[in-house]
């Protein structure tokens, strides 16, 4: 069975360093039962890291926010 993890790149710069890029994801991984209530929080999290960088004068080049399928059960 598939469940959803969000996943996103993020590219910031600021008038101290060049742009830099990263990947992140929800930690500790929150495991989302349909691609639909995966998207609704993606977008919110996509929000909340705009507000937080934007308040620490870091601008956001790109962001991008997935919603990537994962097994739901881990295989031992």
């Amino acid at each position: 069975m598939k469940v959803f993890a969000i996943f996103g790149i993020l590219c910031v710069s600021s008038p101290d360093i060049d742009k830099r890029c990263m990947n992140f994801w929800e930690d500790p991984v929150v495991k989302y039962e349909t691609v639909e209530e995966c998207g609704i929080a993606a977008k919110q999290k996509g929000k909340e890291i705009e507000v937080n960088f934007t308040q620490n004068n870091l601008e956001i080049e790109s962001l991008e926010v997935y919603c990537l399928p994962i097994d739901k059960y881990k295989k031992t």
